[in-house]
Parts: C-alpha cells; structure tokens; sequence
C-alpha cells in the first residue's frame, strides 16, 4: 500500500486559509461560496467513489481507462487528514456499477474483461471498511460493463443493464441479497442503454429517466416494466447528463421529483423536471443551467439544493469546459451561480457531499492514459456570513450534541442539539456513490421532530425503506440561517427476521412421525408476514407447519414417514419468506427401520370400593429392532374416574396406570382400553374394572312420634343396619330437644342392633311438639333419623262464667265473671275466647290469658237490632293440650 500525505498542512487549515482569503479579496463567499484546490494529487484516476460512513473516501480505478494495464488499483482519501492511499485489486473493476450496501460495505458490480469493443465482466465484490479488503461474492449470471446498480427498499441491489461478456447490452435484471447472493436472471422486454439513470421512489417502485427520451417505470414486486411512461421535452438522448431525486420532505409530503439535467454531444444547458405523485406524470422544462454540461455531476446538499457542475459543451474537450457551477433551488425553482471551479472536470469526474457539508469534487479524464489529479473542495455559501462590515466570515455553525447509531423504520429517536429552538429542518443524507455523471446513492429524506425544549429533539424516523433505503445517512440539522450541522452518521436498519428451528435432526422409523419447531424472531421492527416450507424431503414424507403464515413466534413441523421411505438421513431446508426476504435453515430427517412393539396390561381385572383406587401394569415389548417412544393411553372409563400412566412414554418396559374412583361412580364392571400409539402405530389392550359399592349402614328410629306428659319420661328405639360389609362402629347422638328434657342412650356406641333412647321430661317444660334428630357417625360416615316428643300438660282444669244467664235489653252492656279452678295439681296459663256472638253482640275479655286460680271480666255489649230471644256465647279456655268451655245465656227482651 502506498500513501500520499498533505505535508504542508491539513485540510483544516486550508479552509480557513480559504475563508480569510476570500474575506478580504472576493468578498463573495456569502453569496456563491469558495472552491479550493487542495494540496494533496490524487494518484490514481478516480473512475469511481463512495462515502463511507467512517468519513473516508473509497475510490476504484481498475485499469483507470488505460488498455493494458494490469495494475489494477484503488484508494482511500481521508478528507480529514488529506491523506490518500492506494492498494492493489485482484480485477479490473474499471467502469463498474457501485453502490453501497445496508451493512456499510460498497459492493462493486462488474467491471472490464476487455477493451475495444468493451466486454463486461460477471465478477462482484464487496469493499470492507473495517479491514480494507476487497472479497468477492457469487459472479452474476451475465457480464455488466456500465451497469447500473440500486439498493431496493429491503436493502436488495439491483443490477441492470450493462456491456456482456460478448460485448451485447443485456437486458436481463438481478438482486443482490447479502449473505445469499444473486437472484435468477431476468430479462426486461427492452434493451435499455448504458449506465441508465434509475431512482427508487417511495412507492417501491424503480424509474428509468434516462439518458433515453422515452422514460419507463419497474415494479420489483411483479418485476413488470411500463415503457414509454413519459417523453421528455428535450426529445433527444441526453447522454452523460445527470439525474437526481429531488429531496423528499415532510413539506412536500415526500412526494417524489425527478430532475435531469444536462447531458448530450454537443451538450444541453437545459434541466426537466417530472412530478411522480400526480396521476399523469409529465416532464416540464425547468430553469436551464448556466452552461451546457456532459460528464457533469450533481450533489444534493442538506439544505435541499442540488448543485451542478463539471463537464463541458462538447464530450471530452478541455477547451469547452463548463467551469461555471450552478445551485438549484426546488423549492423557489430557480438556479444561481456557486462561484467557479478551477479545473476542467470532464469524462469520469466526480463529486461527494463529505460529512462536514462541503462537496468533495475530483478526476476528468478526456484522454486516456492523462487525468486531472488535483482535487477541490467547494464549501457552499451556507457556510459564510458577514460580520459588521460586510466582510465574508464563517457562519455560525449548528451542532448535534449527541445522535443515535441505528434508526428502525417508522421510530421515535432522540438527538441532542444546544440550537434545539433554533433550527429549521433535520435531514438524512445518504452517502453517495457516484461515476459516470450519475450519483446512483444519493439522496435526501427530510424528518419531522418536536422541540422538546430541554435541549433536544424528537425525530420521526422514515416510514419505510423504500422511503429511505437501509443503510448508512449522514443526519444533519440547519438552523434558521439555512446553516447545515456537520453531520452525525447514523444506521438506518432494514426490517427483517430471523429463522431457526430445533433440533437440527430427528430419528424416526419407517411408518413414523416427528416434529421440529421453527422459530421466526422479528428483527428492526420486522412486522411483516413469513411463510414457512419445507424443501428436499424424500417422496413419501409428508410434512405440515401448525402456523405456516406468522409474524413472530413458533410453529410445528409435523413431519410424517410412510412405510416405503428407504432407511437413511436426508439433508431438507425449512424456509421463510417474507416478500423478497428469504432465511432458510437446514434440518436432517434420519429414517430408521419399521420395527414394531406390543401392549399388554396385567392383571386383567381389579375389584374397586367407591371412592377408592387401584392400578395395573401396562408393558410395552419392542419387537424387530423397535426403538421409538410409545405414548400410552386409556379410553373407556365412565365420568367420575380418573386415570394416568406413570411414565406417560416409555420405549419398553412397564408403565403404571393408577385410576382414582370417584364415590359417585356408580357400582358395576367397566371394561376399559389402554393404547400405545408410536408414529403410525398403534396397539391396543384391554382389561376391566369392578366397582363394589362401599361399606354403608342405615339408622332408624321407632315409633316416629311419643307424648308425654310433663314430668313424666318415655322411650325411642334407634336401630342400626350394617350394609355391604360394613363392622365399624358407630356413635350414636341426639339434638333438637328442649332445656329441661333429658335424653341418654342405653347403647351410645354399636355395630349393629338396637339402642334405646331414654327420655326424662321435667315439670317446667312448656307443653307443645318438638321435633328432634338422631344421628349416628362412623368416621366420614353420617345418618340421621327424625322423631317428635309431645309434651302433655300436667293435671286438668274447670272453667265457669258468672252469673251463668242473665235477662239483658237491647242497646245494652252486661259484665260477667269468668273463672279458672285448676285440678290435679295444674299450674299452667289458659288461653280464653268467646265465640257464638253472632252479628250484633260483641264480646271482650280481660286478660285473655289467666293463671291457675285465676279470672277474667267478660264484657258483653247488645245492639238495637239484636232479636229477642235466648242467645247462648261459649267461653273457651285451652292450655296445652287441654281445652275446657263455661257458657252465658243471654235473654234478650
């Protein structure tokens, strides 16, 4: 490697030394900007360059458009330090199409095999930044010699157009997907020219706006073309002109321009512009550039311009230089001048936007063998003010304080910048890759953001790649001024996934089946749908996915071997696809011979008592060198029981089935089935359970009903009855009766048999029923059995009314005595009614109720309409189960 070092000074200081020069002798530097030419000679011919995003220039020369040469060379420039370095390369990668890929890596494709006439190279390589190696990929299925390259919205590269290897323009279009290589050829319905002009707008969609007058419109999803999509107004070739994709902006609402300029022999001033988003695309003629211009370049700036420069009015002509340079507003539409350049830059001249917002602008070849070593520098009028006399001096520059790495689609991302309040837009400028008058990288993608007024900003990152290819930007913020930032490189990640499965291989026999699962993990907000398949398994597999279409997550292989699958290992792919995203990974399917196996169960009958348990042993036996696992099973047992196999699986020998019988379970024999199922096979045997109902008794109670008298006593019989064997013993309870009544079994515990209940009722209980329960319990075991007790009043009573008749007018009131006289010892309250009163007597006692001994006032009132004649009222008392009656005869007069 050699190296080519600015020892005078850096660049640094060369553009200051430039500012300060223009400050004092132009004066203009705030109006069209300053050109320097810088102290280092690039040393080999820059055919082709691209940005990368560790702030270095990549140049590649091959052969450097010098026949014969076997030198093939490329370089690095550092715009940082000035220093430039060359290294040999293994091809002639002379007149390629580059651009760079999502990782960061340029990735050349084709190049030159021969000269006079020109034949296109199939090889392709990749340029690592992080060692500095060229390493070749998969060849191309044809030779490209001027082709053209475009990285897709997933982060694909398409290749089109191009000289063969026999020296014909192909029309056959490939991608290029890293990490898996070249798509399958194939061949657009027409013959495009050399290096044609192609840009990736946000639909996904890929146009052809030039050199051709005719443009056309690609479609990767249907890889269907739409020719002759518009005309332009120049109607001829404009060959060696530029194109650019105007910026897409929040303003515009990313609405895609396309801007060609230049081009044709003798050359075109002119520029068109066409409007993708309107529902009838048209060109229309733009402002035309100050000079006519082939072999130009054109840079896209971070404040949106485009700037034009370089070439000339006739191809390859010193003489006719066009060493005017141009700036283009889209948004005013109009061009102004951009100071001049100091060196013709023809044939193979190129130009960079650098990370610090300068453009880097290098090479012009119009003869072989000689090219234009010097390399410029243009710093455009953004970076210039004037201070208080008018004087051009560097503008205040803002700054990004601290940015993120990568961005995901369609993310929320925070940056940091001291001139948060003070900035007018925030952008993404991808590093561009230019040769040949046609930067096929470049691009500009405005974001929106929120001032979030502690110092920092919210940016919305793009929606999708097609949007914004993934890959390396430089991000840059301008303040009101219009003054650009130096940029912050940052990562846009391509959407995608990732594909395993497990486990890398599977044994099974012939007649069999296995599984695996394939796991789809999402990668840089992927949300996409991947469907799942299965490649290379032999005839007679059949195979499944559970899912086969997700987003994230696991599915099932189900994967079934037939009888007639010979025995060995078979290599098979489990893939995902996702649009054009396609992961696969490679499983191993391992087929065994068929063996067999048998199921037996022992013993083949089991008693069982209700709400108990039991078990069998179920034994699998291989047979014929059977190795794979069986899975037992048991079907045919009634609701309530419950069974399992302890292990589940086996491969031979026993197994335990335990079976839990449910007290609900009515008794009865139950045959039943155990299975082993292995793959496709399947044996089954069987064998029965006995349900015996459980050892029980019964308690009974007799008679159902006793009545006694107060303080006198009585019996009940509690009769136990052992059912289904039942010998445990039981305790015998009594509850429900009343304070004052005793009760005590002759027997309180037995096994069987009759036990007498003795019952004392004392004096003071209050007469009445009184329903009671006798229970009997033997552990968990519980009856019951229900009696009543009467309780008789003692002794007995009379009841008299005083006087016993008495003659009474009408519309009269009479008082009578009513008197209780006990007997036998009665202690007890009676309870008085009068009945007989019929509709015009009414009757009243005080109390209602008396004592032993006691009396009450009966009052007794006539109305006027009470006939005449004998009326005779009854007076009852009741206590208990006694009732007595006086009565009063009334004469009514």
């Amino acid at each position: 490697m050699r190296c080519f070092v600015a020892r005078a000074r850096q660049l640094v200081l060369v553009f200051l030394l430039c500012v300060s020069a223009v400050v004092f002798v132009s004066g203009q530097a705030n109006v069209v900007g300053q050109w320097t030419t810088l102290p280092t000679s690039m040393p080999i011919n820059p055919v082709h360059v691209a940005m990368l995003h560790n702030g270095k220039v990549l140049v590649v020369s091959g052969s450097g458009n010098v026949p014969g040469i076997t030198n093939y060379q490329a370089g690095i420039f550092d715009p940082a330090t000035g220093l430039v370095s060359t290294q040999p390369i293994s091809w002639d990668m002379f007149c390629n199409g580059m651009v760079i890929l999502p990782d960061g890596r340029p990735l050349i494709v084709g190049g030159t095999i021969q000269y006079d006439p020109f034949h296109g190279e199939t090889r392709a390589a990749v340029y690592d930044p992080a060692t500095n190696n060229f390493t070749n990929v998969q060849p191309m299925a044809v030779g490209r010699w001027y082709p053209t390259a475009t990285v897709m919205g997933d982060g694909r590269v398409m290749a089109f157009s191009g000289l063969d290897v026999n020296g014909g323009t192909t029309p056959v279009v490939q991608f290029f997907t890293t990490g898996t290589g070249w798509s399958a050829p194939v061949s657009a319905p027409w013959t495009p020219p050399l290096y044609p002009r192609m840009n990736l707008l946000p639909n996904g969609k890929v146009f052809y706006s030039g050199p051709g007058s005719n443009s056309a419109m690609f479609d990767p999803a249907t890889q269907i073309w739409s020719q002759n999509y518009a005309k332009t107004k120049y109607g001829g070739g404009r060959g060696y002109g530029s194109s650019v994709l105007l910026p897409l902006t929040p303003a515009n609402n990313y609405s895609p321009r396309v801007m060609i300029m230049g081009g044709a022999n003798p050359s075109t001033a002119t520029t068109e512009i066409i409007d993708l988003s309107q529902q009838t695309p048209a060109w229309q003629f733009a402002p035309s550039m100050s000079q006519p211009r082939i072999e130009m370049s054109a840079v896209l700036l971070p404040t949106g311009g485009v700037l034009a420069l370089g070439g000339s009015l006739n191809d390859e002509q010193n003489s006719s230089a066009s060493l005017n340079a141009d700036l283009y507003d889209p948004v005013a539409n109009t061009f102004s001048s951009a100071g001049a350049n100091s060196f013709p830059r023809l044939y193979h001249s190129v130009a960079l936007l650098l990370p610090d917002a300068t453009v880097w602008v290098a090479g012009g070849n119009p003869t072989r063998g000689t090219y234009q070593p010097q390399m410029e520098i243009y710093q455009p009028a953004y970076l210039f003010t004037t201070d208080g006399q008018g004087h051009a001096i560097p503008a205040t520059r803002p700054t990004i304080g601290s940015a993120p790495a990568t961005m995901a689609y369609g993310s929320a991302l925070t940056i940091s910048s001291p001139d948060e309040s003070n900035l007018k837009s925030v952008s993404l400028m991808r590093a561009g890759a230019a040769t040949h008058a046609f930067d096929r990288d470049q691009r500009m993608v405005g974001l929106s953001f929120t001032d979030q007024g502690n110092g920092t900003l919210l940016l919305n990152a793009p929606v999708n790649g097609n949007l914004a290819p993934p890959g390396y930007y430089m991000l840059f913020v301008v303040n009101v001024a219009g003054v650009p930032s130096v940029a912050s490189w940052v990562q846009v990640l391509a959407s995608d996934f990732s594909l395993t499965a497990t486990p890398f291989s599977q044994q099974v026999s012939q007649g069999g089946s296995t599984s695996w699962t394939a796991t789809v993990t999402p990668q840089s907000s992927f949300t996409g749908t991947v469907n799942l398949a299965a490649s290379g398994l032999p005839t007679g597999v059949s195979s499944s996915f559970n899912l086969p279409v997700l987003t994230a997550g696991d599915s099932t292989l189900s994967v079934t071997v037939s009888n007639s699958v010979a025995v060995g290992t078979y290599p098979f792919t489990i893939s995902g696809t996702s649009g054009t995203l396609t992961h696969s990974f490679n499983a191993s399917l391992d087929v065994r011979a068929a063996g067999d196996y048998t199921v037996t169960v022992t013993p083949a009958s089991r008693n069982v008592i209700q709400g108990g348990s039991t078990f069998w042993t179920a034994t699998v036996t291989p047979q014929s060198g059977f190795t794979d696992s069986v899975t037992l099973g048991v079907s045919g047992l009634p609701s309530g029981i419950s069974a399992s196999f302890s292990p589940p699986i086996v491969t031979s020998g026993d197994s335990t089935l335990n079976v839990l019988v449910g007290s609900a379970v009515a008794p009865g024999s139950y045959p039943f089935s155990i299975s082993g199922i292995s793959g496709a096979i399947t044996h089954s045997t069987g064998a029965t359970l006995v349900v015996q109902a459980a050892p029980d008794f019964a308690v009974t109670v007799t008679p159902a009903l006793r009545k006694v008298i107060q303080g006198k006593s009585t019996s009940w019989t509690a009769t136990v009855t052992p059912q289904n064997g039942f010998s445990d013993a039981i305790t015998l309870g009594v509850s429900g009766l009343p304070t004052g009544v005793t009760a005590v079994f002759s027997s309180p515990v037995l096994k069987s048999g009759n036990s007498t209940l003795n019952v004392n009722v004392d004096a003071s209980v209050p007469p009445g029923a009184y329903p009671f329960l006798i229970t009997a319990v033997s552990g968990s075991l519980e009856h019951n059995a229900n009696a009543t007790l009467t309780v008789l009043v003692q002794g007995t009573f009379t009841i008299a009314v005083t006087p016993g008749s008495q003659a009474v007018t009408r519309n009269s009131t009479s008082i009578y005595t009513v008197t209780i006289t006990p007997q036998k010892g009665f202690l007890w309250t009676v309870d008085l009614s009068v009945s007989g009163t019929g509709n015009h007597i009414t009757a009243s006692l005080d109390p209602v109720s008396v004592g032993a001994n006691g009396t009450s006032t009966l009052t007794v009132n006539v109305d006027g309409s009470m006939p005449r004649g004998k009326h005779t009222l009854r007076v009852t008392g009741r206590s208990g189960q006694l009732s007595k009656t006086g009565t009063l005869v009334l004469t009514v007069q």
